[in-house]
């Protein structure tokens, strides 16, 4: 067997082994605007216990939202464990003959559409598109001989989510808990496409800069994007038809810390900005452009 052109056969399609969590866009958990005209009499069937939340002198966003958003994500990737095979020959580890060192980039372009369900709690969906880029670098030993190699891989796909966020406040202070469940498509060589969960809890101060409504918080991200990734790869050859691979694979460090702000522009219009970094390998940018409505 051809251990070089076998193994090497691997390495490509790691290219597209990478986190589909750039799809993300996580809830910042901020308030959002307030009715535009406050009555003693709650108008709009969502949030429920919106009328308590008025009664109580609370200030609540109108109840459905729309965003765009951009998400870019620079980071390491441990490749854990890597298993191949030629044909339909069952698969064998190949970790005896080659080590990786992956880092990743990933930028997206979603939608995202919410509601507060009640005062306290916001669910969300959203959906669009990521372009991936992966730098891997692998050291193969074959024979007593160590080869270099080193791959540039990409891929594009769709990638949806669903989530939630609790939020709570008191005086200038505010907190909030988000959690979420992405997919992202992989492309034609996987079996199954990605998933993955994202856990951010924020704090931080609200109150008004220059009469604009604003949020300013600390918060801490944990990535359970730990797959195991399975496929195959058509090679077009005579002897050797196809590779198949599985591939488990997992951020090097899956948390991160992160700074961001809230920014009402008008009463229905906020943009958010939110920079996640681990002082180490990752690299996170949010931006979002938010309409609210009713």
């Amino acid at each position: 067997m051809n251990y070089k052109a076998f193994v090497y056969g691997v390495v490509l399609v790691l290219a597209c082994v990478e986190n589909g969590f750039s799809a993300t866009n996580e809830s910042t958990g901020a308030k959002s605007p307030p009715l535009e005209n406050e009555t003693e009499e709650y108008p709009y069937f969502l949030p429920f216990l919106g009328q308590k939340a008025i009664d109580a002198g609370e200030e609540i966003p109108l109840p459905l939202g729309i965003s765009v958003n951009y998400y870019g994500v620079r980071r390491d990737i441990d490749v854990a464990s890597v298993s191949a095979s030629l044909n339909d020959n069952p698969l064998q580890s190949v970790d005896e003959y080659v080590s990786f060192d992956v880092s990743t980039e990933v930028q997206s372009a979603t939608m995202r559409l919410d509601a507060w369900l009640f005062p306290f709690l916001n669910v969300y969906g959203l959906f669009g598109g990521i372009d991936n880029t992966s730098d891997i670098r692998a050291d193969v030993s074959i024979g007593g001989t160590n080869y270099n190699i080193r791959a540039d891989g990409s891929f594009s796909g769709l990638t949806t989510g669903f989530g939630a966020a609790l939020a709570a406040g008191y005086a200038d202070f505010f907190m909030t808990i988000d959690a979420n469940q992405i997919y992202s498509e992989l492309g034609d060589a996987f079996d199954t496409r990605f998933s993955g969960q994202i856990y951010t809890a924020r704090a931080g101060w609200k109150g008004k800069i220059e009469g604009h409504n604003t949020r300013i918080w600390l918060g801490a991200t944990y990535w359970d994007t730990e797959r195991e990734m399975t496929g195959s790869i058509d090679t077009g050859g005579v002897l050797v038809e196809k590779i198949n691979f599985q591939v488990v694979q997992k951020p090097v460090n899956p948390g991160n810390m992160s700074v961001g702000f809230n920014y009402e522009i008008t009463k229905k219009v906020n943009i958010v900005a939110d920079y996640g970094f681990n002082f180490d390998d990752a690299q996170l940018l949010l931006v979002s452009l938010g309409y609210r409505f009713h």
